[in-house]
């Protein structure tokens, strides 16, 4: 445990998050055309996340209805396409998860606080008091954050579905035309060497 915590709140808050196998927000894509949050479900069994809400620093993002589930081992991308309020999302920011309906039944019982708080991720610069919740959850670090590069378009888990190191499980990843560049360059020069290579051969 990256804190130190495990108190009662972690101990509700357990089975339903990656803590305890369970849905994770696996990706988040804060830049570009299609802005998105994808949460993977590392649970043995399909997990409703119906009533959950998604918030960062300018507000609400998206609540998801009663019928939203992810089957085992699955994905859920939520993309700025259906929820518009996605394009909020920057450079330096970050997400909170709350789980705001635990029953299921379309009644929100809970509030935005740290007993319903699921999961969280900053990045780009300390969320200030953003991760009062997540951290009173025994989510995240207080002030921590991803750091991110200018070409970098996305923060994502680095190992599968398990988060309990907080910054340390994520890193930032670049836009694909930043990787392409420097892959072209290589293919080229490996090319090149061949057909030098080649050339050498057939001289002697």
């Amino acid at each position: 445990d990256f804190s130190g915590v495990m108190d009662e709140v972690r101990v509700l808050n357990y089975a339903k998050t990656g803590f305890g196998g369970g849905v994770v927000i696996n990706e988040v894509e804060f830049t570009g055309d299609n802005k998105y949050i994808e949460l993977y479900n590392n649970a043995g069994s399909t997990v409703n996340v119906g009533g959950w809400s998604f918030r960062n620093e300018d507000g609400a993002l998206l609540s998801l209805d009663i019928d939203k589930s992810i089957a085992a081992g699955q994905t859920l991308k939520l993309e700025e396409t259906t929820y518009s309020n996605l394009d909020w999302l920057d450079a330096a920011d970050y997400v909170i998860a709350y789980d705001l309906d635990p029953n299921n039944d379309n009644t929100d019982e809970n509030t935005e606080v740290y007993q319903c708080c699921v999961d969280f991720v900053a990045w780009g610069e300390s969320p200030a008091d953003g991760d009062a919740n997540a951290v009173s959850a025994g989510l995240w670090t207080d002030n921590d954050f991803v750091t991110v590069g200018g070409s970098d378009n996305q923060v994502k888990l680095t190992t599968t579905g398990d988060n309990d190191l907080a910054k340390a499980d994520w890193q930032a990843v670049p836009e694909f035309s930043e990787l392409f560049i420097p892959i072209i360059g290589v293919v080229a020069l490996f090319v090149v060497f061949r057909r030098r290579k080649r050339k050498t051969l057939k001289k002697t």
